[in-house]
């Protein structure tokens, strides 16, 4: 690539790419799996989280509010050339 003398702009962003949507969804099945865990444990783990249980859907439905805000936040505004 070749570009005449002078001054010159770059823009550089960073946005959603296939990569980054499947490591999303590889994020969430890993906290599914996590609470799926926790639900079949042995049995001294089972104990644990009856003492517990009311803390899960607390925790289950704090990471969907940060999900849905991370996929409904408009995305930063890409720089315009000048």
């Amino acid at each position: 690539m070749t570009l005449p003398r002078g001054a010159h702009t770059v823009a550089l962003w960073l946005d959603r790419t296939p990569v980054r949507a499947a490591g999303e969804w590889l994020s969430a099945l890993a906290v599914v799996g996590v609470l799926v865990l926790l639900r079949r444990g042995s049995a001294p783990c089972r104990a644990a989280v009856r003492r517990r249980r009311r803390w899960i859907p607390a925790g289950a439905a704090a990471l969907g509010v940060v999900w849905l805000w991370l996929r409904l936040a408009p995305a930063a505004r890409r720089p315009t050339a000048r």
